[in-house]
């Protein structure tokens, strides 16, 4: 979680000099689009994908 109300391509930097892989941007019910920032590579998965690919 980003700790303020900042524009999304701040957030995402903000994760990349952390060294955060994957960022969720986007929540569709119980769907989760997971973005990896390395790659800006993009997936649309659910709970367990999402969990799977955290862990």
């Amino acid at each position: 979680m980003y700790p303020d109300a900042a524009k999304i391509d701040k957030q995402f930097k903000h994760a990349e000099r952390r060294g955060i892989p994957f960022v969720v941007k986007e929540i569709d019910g119980s769907n989760f689009t997971l973005k990896d920032i390395q790659t800006g590579e993009q997936l649309l998965v659910n709970l367990e994908i999402l969990i799977e690919k955290l862990s």
